[in-house]
């Protein structure tokens, strides 16, 4: 399944995010402990979460098996990554091999693949990853910065039921405090990729199409960096500022 429509032409960090996704699921690994840990992160309009829904659905479609859909809480769920998958189902033209149902777990069928969608606000909900019996080839934890912590990151991975070689990516629009533990996360770890398995993209909505994030967006944005430029440099270009 081709992404093209996803991939804004001047995006030279959503290409190499794609390029890096192909990459690892069309390569055998003989160490099949070994996963690949995507983080794509920007300010506004740089879409992170499109891309990430196109990768979790090319990845089932194609692989077969078992992707989740995380985020902190719940209720955020539907409005976020249900919605979005489905969405780019539709600008990708396969909205007639993608159904999907709000049960309880939310879920989304595409090929031979199936993506379920769950939150993380209270005890059981871990309780119950631990207990699922079918590994996730893919992951996708959407605004992982609501995490409290790199250990609540590390153990969410201790905790969920992982397929050999799996894909786990990460969106956040980074925190606006330097001294948030995701930055400071990006930070250390951002010098040793890809050695440490851990692979940083982050995209800008000043490489993406005027006509996809419309001229209203790119007002907005330009009315900010005139008015109020740390703030825009936080919200549009995603770099955080001084505690």
């Amino acid at each position: 399944m081709l992404l093209t429509k996803l991939i804004p032409p001047r995006s030279v960090e959503i290409k190499n995010a794609v390029t890096c996704f192909n990459d690892f699921i069309e390569q055998p690994h003989i160490n099949s402990d070994e996963r690949c840990e995507m983080f794509i992160y920007g300010g506004r309009g740089c879409c992170k979460s499109s891309i990430a829904s196109g990768l979790i659905l090319k990845g089932v479609k194609e692989l077969g098996g078992w992707g989740f859909c995380i985020r902190k809480f719940s209720r955020d769920l539907k409005d976020s990554c249900f919605e979005q998958i489905v969405f780019t189902g539709k600008m990708l033209g396969i909205e007639n091999e993608v159904y999907s149902s709000l049960s309880c777990p939310m879920q989304v069928n595409s090929g031979n693949g199936v993506i379920r969608f769950y939150g993380l606000e209270n005890g059981m909900d871990w309780l119950h990853l631990k207990t699922i019996a079918i590994p996730a080839r893919l992951v996708w934890i959407e605004e992982a910065d609501q995490l409290s912590s790199e250990e609540e990151y590390n153990a969410l991975l201790q905790a969920l039921p992982l397929h050999e070689n799996p894909i786990v990516i990460s969106t956040f629009n980074p925190p606006l405090r330097k001294s948030h533990w995701i930055n400071q996360f990006v930070e250390s770890n951002r010098k040793r990729s890809p050695y440490n398995g851990k692979r940083f993209f982050k995209p800008c909505y000043i490489d993406m199409e005027r006509e996809m994030l419309g001229d209203s967006f790119f007002d907005m944005a330009d009315k900010l960096r005139r008015d109020c430029p740390s703030m825009y440099c936080h919200e549009y270009l995603g770099i955080p500022q001084e505690d």
